[in-house]
């Protein structure tokens, strides 16, 4: 049986990502120059908070990345509120489904490439319904490329570089996500 002195762990996930979310939200954010500026980038903070929420579920509470989304939502010029509410979604979703996720990296890299294209789409979906203006198909497609391919690489820099593994079952317990087996 766990003992209850995980809350300094829990409080270190949650650290990470903030801090990462926070250094995704600034790159994403960082001056580049024009040929660079004309592809779409990638969705940094959901390839961040996509990982963590299959490995480590405890680091991903909803308000944090509701307060992430928000802060992206603000400083980025997008429409507000939007992008939280579909990264809580996604994240929400990935955090339901981790059992299987993390037992298959197809699976795994398969959900991640759907939730890639499925969040633009609802954003486009919300922008024509109130006559925003909104990118073309083909910009929000090559983003959602481009989020695949960086989330591999932020899912190999976690796990090889900085040793962020999944989070034991008795860390699930004490939050009350997993069954209990006797």
């Amino acid at each position: 049986m766990a003992d209850r002195s995980s809350g300094p762990m829990l409080y270190a996930n949650m650290a990470v990502l903030v801090s990462f979310g926070w250094l995704a939200i600034l790159i994403g954010l960082a001056p580049i120059d024009a040929r660079a500026a004309a592809r779409p980038s990638p969705d940094l903070l959901f390839c961040v908070a996509a990982f963590l929420a299959i490995r480590r579920p405890s680091a991903t509470p909803a308000i944090l990345v509701l307060l992430l989304g928000l802060v992206r939502d603000v400083i980025g010029g997008a429409p507000v509120g939007l992008g939280a509410l579909t990264l809580w979604g996604a994240v929400e979703y990935l955090r339901f489904h981790r059992e299987r996720l993390i037992r298959s990296l197809p699976a795994e890299i398969g959900v991640i490439a759907a939730l890639a294209f499925l969040i633009p789409a609802l954003h486009l979906a919300a922008m024509t319904l109130t006559l925003a203006p909104s990118p073309a198909l083909e910009v929000l497609a090559s983003g959602a490329v481009a989020t695949i391919v960086a989330y591999c690489l932020v899912a190999l820099l976690f796990r090889y570089v900085f040793r962020i593994r999944g989070e034991a079952e008795e860390n699930l317990r004490l939050i009350g996500r997993a069954e209990r087996r006797r």
